[in-house]
C-alpha cells in the first residue's frame, strides 16, 4: 500500500553529477545521513508443515468495506467503463491474442536478450481475491516458492503445480481471514532463497487497524524444500497507534558472526481504525540467520530515525548478499528521495540517492554494537512523480505508484543494483536503474576492538558508476514501472518490469545487459514474457515484481511479474534467462 497526493508533471532533464535546489532536488554536498539503533527480542510463534495445511478456496475471499486500498477502482464510472472498453476493442493493440510463454515477441524492436529458457503462468487472482499481487519469487535446487497477496504456491522447475497448493497465507502464518470491512488483512510480502544455508525465507504485514497496531510475520523454512516444514514469528512493529506498511527484504552473507542477517524495513505510519495516518520512521530489523533458521527465539538490533539533514527517509531496500562467496563485510540498502521529499513524493522533483551501511548488526557478546553510516550521492538524471501508465482505451488508468525504490536492491562483486519509477517527459512513467559502487573504510570509527577489530567499517565513498533508463520520453505510448534487476555471478544482468501504453495492455517484460555493455543505456528493447490481453479496471497495479537466481547455475536469472489477463483480472508469469553462449551481444 501506499500513501497518495496528487501530481505534477515535471520533465525529465539530465543534470549534472550534483545538482541545485531550484526544483526541490537534493544538494548532496550539504546533506549528511543519519540514524539510531535499538535492540528488542522475539520468540517463536509457532512450526508448520506447508504441505499439512490445506488448499485455498474461494470461502476465503475478502469482504470489501472501508478499507478497500486492496482492491480500488479506477475511477471510472460504468458508463466510462464500457466507453473505455469499447475503444479499447477499436483500437489495434500490438499485444498477442493469447499469452505466448514459448516463443515470447519482441517488445518494439529487435532484441538479443536472451529469451526465456523458461516460461510459465504463476498464481492470479483467483487465488488472491485481493488487488494487487504484490509479489515475490524464490528458487532453490528444486522447487520455485511464488508469494502474493494472501496466497502462495509451490512450483517445481519446469512450471508444475505442486499437489495440495496454492495456500492461503493466513492460514500459514495463523491469522483470521481478511476482513477489510473491519481492518484486519494481510498484504506485501517478499521472500528469498538463501542459496548458502538452503532456506527459504518469507515476510508479509498483518495490518490490525481495528486496534490501531501492526505486525511483521515472518517465516523460515526447515530446509530447502518448501513444502516442509517452516519455523514463524509474528513481532509488532511500533508501538500502540503506529503500523508498518511497505516491507523491505535482504539478507547477508550466512554464517558470518556480525551481518549473516535476515535484514528486513518498514515504513512506520501513525494509524487508526480508519487507517493510516501520518508518516512517522522508517526501520531496519537486523535478525540473525542462525537462531532464524534454527527456530528459535532470539534478540536483534534495529535502526531507526534514518534521516537525510534532519528529514526522515522512507523504503530503504536493504540488499541481497545471493552469492556463497561474497563476503561485502557490511549489510547495504538504498533509498531514493519520496514520502518527504521535493514537495512531498518528489512531485516537483529529486535528485539522488542514499547509500547506508550497517555493520557489526548481530547481537554477540561484548559487542560495541552497529556502526551505522549514510552517504547521499547525486544522480546523473532528476526523477519526479510519475503519472499513471496508459493501456488502449484509457489514458493513465494504472497506478504507478512513486519515486521510492519498490523492488528489491541485489549485491554483486561490490555493486549495488535499484530501480525507481519516474516521469517519462510525456505524460507516462519510466524506469531509472542504476548500478551504484560503495567504498567502505576498515573499522568506522574506531569502536570495535578487540574480538570486533575492523567489524564496524563504515562508507568511505559511494558513486553511481551507471544510470540506465527504460522509456524516457515515451509519454503516454510506452509506459514501464516497478522494474526489479538481478545480476548473475558475472554481473550480466535482466530487469522484468511492468509495461503499457496507448497500444499496449499491462504486460510482463524483461530486458539484459551484458556485463561489458557500454554505460548509460539498455542493450535493447526487450522481450515480452507475458502479453497483457484485456483493459485492466482496478487501477491498483502491483507495488514490485520479484527476482531470484538460479543456485545450481548460477548465470540463471528468474523473474516474475503481473499482467492483465482476457477478463479483466490480473495474472502472473514467471520466466529464466541467461547468456549462455559467446555469440549472444
Amino acid at each position: 500500500m501506499r500513501t497518495k497526493i496528487h501530481f505534477l508533471l515535471v520533465t525529465i532533464t539530465a543534470s549534472a553529477w550534483l545538482v541545485g535546489t531550484a526544483m526541490g532536488q537534493v544538494d548532496a554536498a550539504s546533506l549528511k545521513a543519519s540514524a539510531e539503533a535499538g535492540s528488542t527480542e522475539a520468540t517463536l510463534n509457532r512450526e508448520i508443515v506447508l504441505s499439512d495445511l490445506p488448499t485455498k478456496s474461494a470461502a476465503e475471499a475478502s469482504i470489501p468495506g472501508r478499507f478497500s486500498s486492496m482492491r480500488p477502482q479506477s475511477g471510472l464510472s460504468d458508463a466510462e467503463y464500457a466507453a473505455a472498453k469499447l475503444r479499447a476493442a477499436q483500437l489495434k493493440s500490438t499485444s498477442a491474442a493469447s499469452i505466448n510463454l514459448k516463443a515470447p515477441s519482441i517488445l518494439r524492436s529487435a532484441a538479443n536478450s536472451p529469451s526465456a529458457a523458461a516460461a510459465f503462468q504463476g498464481i492470479d487472482e483467483s487465488c488472491s481475491f485481493v488487488t494487487p499481487s504484490d509479489m515475490a519469487v524464490a528458487v532453490g535446487p528444486t522447487y520455485e516458492l511464488q508469494v502474493v497477496n494472501d496466497c502462495m504456491a509451490v512450483f517445481n522447475r519446469s512450471g508444475v503445480l505442486q499437489a495440495g497448493f496454492p495456500k492461503s497465507l493466513n492460514t500459514f502464518f495463523g491469522l483470521p481471514a481478511n476482513n477489510f470491512s473491519t481492518g484486519r488483512f494481510t498484504s506485501d510480502p517478499r521472500a528469498f532463497y538463501d542459496n548458502v544455508s538452503g532456506r527459504y525465507v518469507l515476510v508479509l504485514l498483518f495490518e490490525d487497524f481495528l486496534n490501531s497496531r501492526g505486525f511483521a510475520e515472518i517465516a523460515a523454512s526447515k530446509t530447502n524444500d518448501p513444502r516442509g516444514a517452516w519455523s514463524t514469528y509474528q513481532i509488532q512493529v511500533g508501538g500502540a497507534g503506529q503500523c508498518p506498511d511497505f516491507p523491505a527484504l535482504g539478507h547477508g552473507r550466512s554464517g558470518d558472526k556480525f551481518v549473516g542477517s535476515v535484514a528486513v524495513g518498514f515504513n512506520l505510519f501513525g494509524c487508526n481504525t480508519s487507517g493510516f495516518t501520518s508518516f512517522l520512521d522508517d526501520q531496519i530489523w537486523f535478525l540473525p540467520k542462525a537462531a532464524l533458521y534454527a527456530g528459535t527465539g532470539f534478540g536483534f538490533n534495529f535502526a531507526f530515525n534514518l534521516n537525510v539533514g534532519g528529514t526522515h527517509v522512507d523504503t530503504i531496500q536493504p540488499a541481497n548478499v545471493a552469492f556463497g562467496n561474497e563476503e561485502p563485510r557490511t549489510q547495504f540498502g538504498v533509498n531514493s528521495f519520496n514520502i518527504n521529499f521535493g514537495g512531498f513524493q518528489c512531485s516537483s522533483g529529486c535528485n539522488g540517492l542514499v547509500v547506508w551501511s550497517f555493520s557489526n548488526v548481530l547481537q554477540n557478546a561484548g559487542s560495541p554494537g552497529m556502526a551505522i553510516s549514510g552517504s547521499v550521492v547525486g544522480t546523473p538524471s532528476n526523477y519526479s512523480l510519475p503519472p499513471a501508465a496508459s493501456q488502449p482505451g484509457g489514458r493513465n488508468t494504472i497506478d504507478t505508484g512513486d519515486t521510492r525504490m519498490s523492488g528489491s536492491v541485489q549485491y554483486k562483486a561490490g555493486f549495488l543494483y535499484g530501480t525507481l519509477n519516474t516521469n517519462n517527459g510525456g505524460g507516462g512513467s519510466a524506469i531509472l536503474a542504476y548500478q551504484i559502487h560503495a567504498y567502505l573504510n576498515d573499522n568506522g570509527n574506531g569502536t570495535c576492538t578487540g574480538a570486533f577489530l575492523n567489524a564496524c567499517p563504515t562508507l568511505a565513498g559511494v558513486g553511481i558508476d551507471n544510470e540506465f533508463s527504460y522509456d524516457v520520453g515515451g509519454g503516454t505510448g510506452l509506459n514501464a514501472y516497478f522494474g526489479t534487476i538481478q545480476p548473475d555471478a558475472e554481473r550480466n544482468i535482466t530487469m522484468v518490469f511492468s509495461f503499457s501504453g496507448d497500444n499496449f495492455f499491462p504486460s510482463v517484460a524483461y530486458t539484459s545487459n551484458r556485463a561489458t555493455q557500454a554505460p548509460g543505456h539498455w542493450h535493447d528493447a526487450g522481450v515480452f514474457l507475458c502479453n497483457g490481453q484485456a483493459f485492466y479496471r482496478q487501477g491498483r497495479w502491483g507495488d514490485y515484481t520479484g527476482t531470484s537466481i538460479e543456485v545450481t547455475s548460477p548465470g540463471k536469472m528468474w523473474f516474475s511479474g503481473m499482467f492483465s489477463e482476457a477478463n479483466g483480472n490480473w495474472g502472473t508469469c514467471i520466466g529464466k534467462n541467461g547468456y549462455v553462449a559467446s555469440n549472444q551481444p
